[in-house]
């Protein structure tokens, strides 16, 4: 790119400021705006022009049909991917976690973990749901329910489970003892059916 053009590539955000570099974009996050900057292409032109070329080349990698690429977008940028995501949604969706805010009221009314409405789990549904995620969050919550863990959930590492409310009852769903002091899992305000509290 000629260096006379540079300055014709611009990215216009919240509020119609233009931003100049990666800092000024993360003061004016305008997430709609960066998606539609990255269908067609501009963001890859704009994070060249101004000499941010690892960040161009991530970007470049992208597919334009990823469903995860704005999260993935939001790591590039150096953007925190919870705190915008939603502006994305469908109403169904929308209404989706409107719903599941006001069954976790039921058991806390901790805002960061509203916020994180989709790593909650208030049923063994909902756990395996959010383990099929193939970007799985580090730390799930599980509401006070009943849940089972089969060899395959002990095999998701470096994972916590955090509950929520009383009542949140585990049982190691497998042939053999788990030794849990060789996992990589950790559990916080969680209890264990009988036969796996010694394990633990």
């Amino acid at each position: 790119m000629m260096i006379r053009n540079r300055e014709k590539i611009k990215l216009i955000l919240k509020d119609g400021i233009e931003v100049n570099s990666i800092s000024d974009l993360r003061k004016n996050f305008d997430f709609r705006k960066i998606m539609q900057y990255f269908q067609d292409r501009k963001l890859i032109t704009w994070l060249e022009s101004k000499f941010y070329a690892d960040e161009a080349d991530a970007v470049k990698a992208l597919k334009l049909n990823d469903k995860y690429a704005p999260q993935k977008i939001c790591d590039i940028l150096g953007v925190n991917y919870e705190d915008f995501y939603e502006e994305l949604d469908d109403p169904e969706t929308i209404a989706w976690r409107k719903k599941r805010r006001e069954q976790l009221k039921k058991f806390t009314n901790d805002a960061e973990i509203s916020k994180k409405i989709d790593t909650v789990a208030f049923n063994q549904d909902d756990l395996e749901d959010i383990l099929s995620d193939p970007h799985m969050p580090e730390k799930i919550y599980l509401c006070s329910n009943f849940y089972r863990f089969p060899s395959g959930i002990l095999r998701k590492e470096f994972v916590t489970y955090v509950g929520i409310g009383e009542n949140v009852l585990v049982k190691f769903d497998t042939q053999t003892p788990v030794d849990v002091s060789k996992l990589e899992i950790t559990f916080e305000n969680i209890q264990f059916t009988e036969e796996d509290e010694n394990a633990y």
